[in-house]
């Protein structure tokens, strides 16, 4: 079932991140050739065959749902974690004070 995420050693990339608190951790879809598996797939994307894209996102919070932290989080969980996580890193508030004025709804915080 989980055969090219642990042929690859992904999967136990992500139980190594254990060490990490969530709030250090980011997802990303940018290797074409580390696609979740299939099981991660809801039907209605319709990715079964093809390279990794943005549009895997859920499937890969599936996956690091069911693998970090022994399932503790949700897919849901980790997508918002792993978005505040990369909003602060890429400090997107400062973007978005630049740009706009004003931060985004997105990348508001309880710090502006």
């Amino acid at each position: 079932m989980k055969k090219r995420a642990t042929a690859t050693g992904t999967l136990d990339a992500i139980k190594a991140a254990d060490a990490l608190a969530l709030d250090q951790f980011m997802i990303e879809t940018d290797s074409p050739f580390m696609k979740p598996d299939k099981e991660w797939f809801t039907k209605e994307t319709g990715m079964k065959k093809g390279n990794n894209e943005p549009a895997a996102m859920p499937a890969v919070c599936r996956a690091v749902s069911d693998t970090y932290d022994l399932g503790k989080y949700s897919p849901e969980d980790i997508a918002d974690m792993t978005t505040k996580t990369a909003i602060k890193f890429f400090e997107f508030q400062k973007v978005d004070k630049i740009i706009h004025g004003s931060p985004s709804p997105l990348t508001k915080s309880d710090e502006n």
